[in-house]
């Protein structure tokens, strides 16, 4: 696969597993990967808490250029949390993390009050 050097923004469409052979395949061809947007949200394909090597080898944009990542739909749920605590473990440049909350939170801000101190 060629590297894909000039390609600085990312938007996967559909909810994805950060863990995916696939999306960590084609995120090790993308090095100067500034901005990573999960339109539809992210989750694990395990039950795993633990970052024991599930994103190896990192993907070099997590070490030298992602800097935004933005997730769609968020609910808060266990496994969307585990996933963000694994991406902000590996992203060594990170600067801004947008998480888009999905229309379940809506007239409920105590449900958003509580993702936010977790």
């Amino acid at each position: 696969m060629p590297l894909f050097n000039d390609l600085t923004t990312s938007v996967l469409e559909d909810s994805v597993c950060i863990d995916n052979k696939a999306l960590l395949t084609m995120l090790r061809y993308c090095p100067c990967l500034e901005t990573l947007v999960f339109v539809e949200g992210i989750g694990l394909s395990t039950d795993r808490v633990e970052d024991d090597g599930l994103l190896e080898p990192l993907p070099p944009c997590f070490l030298s250029h992602l800097k935004m990542i933005e997730v769609g739909d968020f609910s808060g749920d266990q496994n969307e949390l585990n996933a963000l605590e694994i991406l902000l473990k590996n992203t060594m440049v990170l600067e801004n993390m947008l998480l888009v909350c999905s229309t379940e939170f809506q007239g409920v801000p105590e449900k958003k009050t509580e993702i936010a101190k977790q």
